[in-house]
């Protein structure tokens, strides 16, 4: 989720808006790790594989309203080795592999910038007393948007052995080298709904609506595809090609879809130093314009959405807090999600349970933070019960650092 959800320690990659509403400059980056395990009838293999989840930079002034934001991330990942072993008469033992590898990452820069509005809070005051006033930040609004650059390549291998050694194998190596520029937008508006003061006029809780969104629109994507058919023969376990029978190559002009979502997301803060969150969130990337030359027959592109819900709650202010356990903020969500493409008509389906806690750095005076998260889920094709199914587990850590500046110069000594 990321439309309309806030948290002022941490960047929040989905929506360029945000970055406007950090306290300071902050860096943030973690690591995931995934396990996958694929079944298909009474067969099934698993594995594990992980990498770099984010790299983000965001350069901002303690009391400014602007932000410039760069950093990189991923967006897709393959990574598989599946082997299809039968006997095929007159011929013998066969063996099929497919081996997968690469992904998709995007880089990017931008900047935002907030609005805020500002009125006048009227206090009750006692009869025959004057009334009292207090000008408070009633709502924000940031626009934000960032330049774009897709990148990556995916490599496919397949390869047929026959056992045999009287006969020659076949191998089909397949590169795709992808890039493309585009734009992004985000929105974000804040408003203060609630509030509660003390005797002295101190902020003692708020309940704060953020509504958020965010669209990218289409641009080209070129994707130079290789692909080789050649023969090949296993001498002393080492395959070895014997021959190129045909090579192709060439540019084939794609389009990366229209993608929009759009969120909201509500905060309590109560008196006793307890923060409550809930939001919610809707987004849909239409593929349909995508070239469909890029897929296998039987497999064609359709409109992606998701739809997720997310709940978070803070035991304690970090002033008020004891323990460790208090000052975290713990998170549930949930993540509907129909893939882009269709398999015989049918679409992949994914359903995700995610939790996960954010603990402030001990010691630190910035609100640097670690990050902890898992997720469960399962893809499935939907209205076709024996086809493949993908449970998915993945475990991330994370961090977010801000630097903490001190003028030593008006600090007075503790010694003379």
């Amino acid at each position: 989720m990321g439309a309309a959800w806030l948290d002022r320690s941490a960047i929040n990659s989905a929506n360029p808006a945000a970055a406007s509403f950090l306290h300071r400059t902050t860096f943030q980056s973690g690591i995931g790790v995934h396990g996958l395990k694929l079944t298909e009838g009474s067969a099934s293999g698993e594995g594990w594989f992980g990498g770099i989840s984010e790299a983000e930079f965001v350069l901002k002034q303690r009391s400014g309203r602007g932000a410039f934001q760069f950093g990189i991330r991923p967006l897709s990942g393959s990574g598989y080795a599946i082997t299809e072993q039968f006997e095929q008469e007159g011929v013998g033992d066969v063996a099929i592999s497919y081996i997968g590898s690469g992904g998709l990452s995007e880089a990017h820069l931008g900047w935002s910038y907030r609005f805020d509005g500002q009125r006048w809070h009227a206090f009750e005051a006692a009869a025959g007393q004057p009334a009292d006033s207090l000008r408070i930040v009633a709502h924000g609004t940031s626009f934000g948007a960032q330049l774009q650059q897709v990148f990556g390549d995916l490599a496919q291998t397949r390869s047929v052995d026959i056992i045999d050694p009287a006969y020659l194998d076949m191998q089909v190596k397949r590169s795709a080298l992808h890039r493309g520029v585009g734009l992004k937008f985000g929105f974000i508006h804040e408003r203060l709904i609630g509030a509660v003061y003390d005797v002295d006029r101190k902020l003692r809780a708020s309940t704060l609506l953020r509504i958020g969104a965010t669209a990218s629109p289409a641009f080209g994507l070129s994707v130079d595809e290789t692909t080789e058919w050649s023969t090949t023969q296993e001498l002393s376990g080492i395959v070895a090609q014997i021959d190129s029978v045909h090579l192709e190559s060439g540019v084939v002009e794609t389009e990366f879809p229209l993608t929009w979502s759009i969120g909201v997301h509500l905060e309590r803060n109560t008196a006793e130093g307890r923060r409550i969150e809930i939001g919610m969130e809707m987004g849909v990337a239409d593929w349909t314009q995508s070239n469909p030359d890029l897929l296998d027959p039987g497999v064609a592109f359709t409109e992606a959405s998701h739809q997720a819900i997310g709940l978070s709650y803070t035991p304690r202010r970090l002033k008020d807090s004891e323990t460790l356990l208090d000052r975290s903020t713990y998170r549930v969500g949930l993540r509907n999600a129909a893939g882009y493409l269709t398999f015989d008509g049918n679409r992949a389906l994914t359903k995700i349970l995610s939790v996960g806690a954010t603990a402030p750095m001990m010691g630190s005076r910035s609100g640097s933070q670690f990050h902890f998260g898992i997720e469960i889920g399962q893809r499935a094709i939907d209205g076709n019960a024996g086809a493949l199914i993908e449970d998915l587990l993945t475990f991330r850590f994370g961090v977010s650092l801000s630097p903490f500046f001190k003028n030593i110069w008006l600090v007075p000594r503790r010694y003379d």
